[in-house]
């Protein structure tokens, strides 16, 4: 069905039903939820064993009975426990966009080269896009905000004195819930946006109004409780939407988060060693009878009573934890591990990375490995990334033409290059595949489809079973190195050596 059509119905919450219908699944509940924890209020935070508390505990201070025995007094004594929360939501997304766009992207005329009027409406194209838009940071803002509320978008429109063509992110956590309507042919054909603002109405302020937005190639339609406000309502100045829109199916850590509330529990923890980790031994104030013996590992202390212990009876015998020494080291493991599977799962940490490159820690195989899970995982984001971005690159086009007066920008072929930080030579890519299927990671179809994703003109210049013989030829000869570098390079899961 068409948005056209929808818009038509007299009841907005008809329209809304329906152009709400092939939204994301992922509702505004769980994207605040999403956002709570991209910000650190992890479940940590919430944990009724982790908080601060007041307690009663037994203090000798001194003073003794008729008998000369200690008589132990109660205390307030205030424990203070650490809720630590691990920025690892941040560095993932921080990591998926430099993964993603690196260096910027570059812009590209692919026709008229040679023609002074394209060349002339390609500069001015370019000085939109980096002075007056600023679009690298206005992309890679919303890519991050994708990233956390799996939505975004970028609108486009005129400032006030009709001069100059302006841009804004909108998204869940500034105050917009913001959706998409395609039509049967996958094509966008409205995009809703739900908010409150702030309105003066006849000298009267009105505060949190709430309004709906319904953009379609017409122009805009608002409304407020319900009823269409013709007088705000506008036709569009060209005939697309002024909107890019950016989604995904769930959070870029959504599959890590219960590895980074272990994270985080495991290192509070660390900080109360004594009382949370390991299996501390009981200590009872007493003399020992005789040497300790052992019982399956365990030490076995007999113990002389102190005059006037009866162990039958309640007394005033003093027990404490004692630290276990290994405890700590365990905690260390289990972070490192944990650490690991963190990046394995998401987006690889560059710094850890050339750390451990520069430690020696990591073989030049094991880095080409890492970065090609980086790399397959470009090659995903960039299916909807090229249409987001040439969306952009259309939408400034035609407003441009209509704000500059110039309609050599509506017929400008621009294509566009990205810089990742991972190498792209057609060579480089062949050897890191090829490792790849040597080492089981990847088929060699899904190799030979990664090729094409990335550099698509390379196409045009190797035939494809080239590329087939080239990446068969050297899996073959990658495969028993690489699998005794498997061995030499595998992880000590158990931490035994």
């Amino acid at each position: 069905m068409k948005a056209k059509e929808i818009i038509k119905l007299r009841s907005l919450s008809e329209q809304l039903t329906l152009l709400k219908k092939n939204q994301s699944t992922f509702n505004t509940g769980q994207i605040d939820e999403s956002i709570k924890f991209y910000n650190g209020k992890h479940p940590i935070d919430f944990d009724e064993n982790l908080k601060d508390e007041w307690v009663i505990e037994k203090v000798d201070k001194g003073k003794k009975d008729g008998s000369g025995n200690s008589i132990l007094e109660d205390e307030q004594v205030f424990i203070r426990k650490t809720r630590m929360s691990l920025p690892y939501a941040q560095q993932i997304v921080s990591n998926c966009v430099s993964f993603l766009y690196g260096n910027d992207i570059d812009l590209v005329l692919n026709s008229g080269r040679d023609d002074e009027k394209m060349q002339e409406a390609f500069k001015l194209f370019t000085r939109i896009w980096n002075d007056d838009l600023r679009m690298m940071g206005v992309l890679k803002n919303a890519t991050q905000k994708a990233c956390i509320e799996t939505r975004s978008a970028i609108q486009f429109f005129i400032d006030e004195d009709g001069s100059r063509m302006k841009s804004k992110i909108l998204c869940r956590s500034k105050g917009y819930d913001i959706y998409r309507h395609k039509d049967e042919n996958e094509k966008l054909d409205a995009v809703i946006i739900e908010y409150k603002r702030d309105k003066i109405e006849k000298g009267r302020l009105y505060s949190n109004v709430s309004t709906t937005d319904i953009w379609t190639v017409d122009g805009l339609l608002r409304y407020e409780g319900g009823k269409l406000i013709a007088s705000e309502s506008k036709k569009a100045p060209i005939s697309k939407i002024l909107f890019a829109y950016l989604e995904q199916d769930v959070p870029e850590f959504n599959c890590v988060k219960g590895l980074i509330s272990t994270q985080d529990y495991c290192r509070s923890q660390h900080s109360n060693v004594n009382t949370r980790i390991g299996n501390p031994a009981l200590v009872v104030s007493g003399s020992l009878a005789s040497k300790p013996r052992y019982n399956d590992s365990v030490k076995i202390y007999e113990i002389k009573p102190v005059d006037g212990f009866d162990a039958t009876k309640s007394s005033s015998a003093m027990m404490n934890y004692l630290e276990i020494s290994s405890a700590p080291e365990s905690v260390k493991l289990e972070m490192q591990n944990n650490e690991n599977d963190i990046y394995r799962f998401t987006w690889p940490d560059l710094y850890k990375m050339m750390t451990e490159a520069k430690n020696g820690n990591m073989s030049t195989q094991s880095m080409k490995l890492t970065f090609l899970q980086a790399f397959v995982k470009i090659a995903e984001k960039r299916v909807t990334h090229d249409e987001f971005v040439s969306r952009c690159i259309n939408i400034i086009k035609e407003l441009g033409a209509v704000i500059y007066g110039n309609e050599d920008l509506k017929r400008l072929d621009v294509g566009f290059k990205y810089n990742s930080l991972l190498p792209d030579s057609i060579s480089e890519m062949i050897n890191m595949l090829a490792v790849a299927v040597g080492a089981g990671i990847t088929s060699q179809e899904n190799a030979v489809r990664m090729l094409t994703i990335n550099t698509p003109e390379t196409l045009q210049e190797i035939r494809v079973e080239e590329l087939n013989e080239a990446i068969r030829q050297k899996a073959k000869d990658a495969s028993a190195k690489a699998t005794l570098d498997g061995v030499e390079n595998k992880r000590n899961e158990n931490g035994v050596n």
